[in-house]
């Protein structure tokens, strides 16, 4: 297993800190309650290297995930989901500061404690939105400066579909590549 931490840091330090990444989904990977993975608690705090990943349980079964990597601190709403036999992590920007409330999948496996976790590969995931048309999407383009243009895409299917997506794909190397080990802190 590759033990990419660094790239995974990165990649989950651009959706914490700007609440967008080159491709955000608008709408969540669970409906209600019943989505939800109350059988794997995945509450407290998580270690590896400079990344420290703290899970707070919520009355309403998500948490509240406060990611900081020694400099840089941020919080936001975070699902552990259920879809079949394959869990993920739900995360969202914060409804303030950013144009749309985006959420970011990982795809989690818990192991007493250890906590591994698989970004979407971006390219695979491009190639299934442009060439295969795979999922409903748009690609807007922000020009803040008048030189520099910034586009995203961001994926529109509803919840049904993205469940259905991710357990097509779930067992796919080329999906999720790369995982890194997240450790319980105190042990």
């Amino acid at each position: 297993m590759k033990n990419s931490l660094a790239g995974m840091a990165l990649a989950v330090a651009g959706v914490l800190l700007t609440g967008c990444s080159p491709i955000n989904f608008l709408y969540p990977l669970f409906e209600d309650r019943r989505d939800l993975a109350e059988d794997a608690d995945i509450g407290g705090t998580w270690v590896a290297d400079n990344d420290k990943w703290t899970f707070r349980k919520l009355p309403d079964g998500t948490y509240s995930l406060t990611w900081t990597n020694g400099k840089e601190t941020e919080e936001r709403a975070a699902a552990l989901v259920r879809i079949s036999n394959y869990l993920f992590l739900d995360m969202a920007s914060q409804e303030e500061g950013t144009a749309i409330r985006g959420h970011e999948f990982l795809m989690v496996r818990s192991q007493g404690d250890q906590l591994e976790v698989a970004g979407i590969d971006a390219k695979w995931l491009e190639a299934k939105l442009t060439r295969e048309r795979a999922l409903p999407f748009e690609k807007p383009c922000v020009n803040k400066d008048g030189k520099n243009k910034r586009c995203a895409h961001v994926v529109t299917a509803g919840t049904a579909d993205l469940q259905n997506f991710l357990l097509r794909h779930a067992g796919d190397s080329a999906a999720f590549p790369e995982w890194s080990t997240l450790k319980r802190a105190g042990l």
